[in-house]
């Protein structure tokens, strides 16, 4: 199952959107996040990146999930 990300951020103290070996990255803590919630550690695809420090609204990203870890309600046509 492919799941859309819609972030937003302040990147004063990240190192950029992208796994970094100088400093700490968005996608790292989001993809550690996501490991809380699915045991399959999904990682992360940006539809963009950002430079360190810079802030982010709107920054598209997707992860796929088995199926079988997505235990979350499915929307069904009575939602707005």
């Amino acid at each position: 199952m492919r799941l859309r990300l819609t972030l937003a951020f302040e990147g004063t103290h990240y190192a950029g959107w992208q796994h970094q070996t100088s400093g700490v990255a968005v996608q790292e803590v989001v993809e550690h996040a996501l490991a809380r919630l699915f045991p399959s550690r999904p990682r992360l695809q940006g539809s963009s990146r950002t430079d360190s420090g810079v802030h982010a609204l709107g920054l598209v990203a997707h992860c796929d999930v088995p199926r079988t870890e997505f235990r979350f309600p499915q929307p069904n046509s009575s939602w707005p």
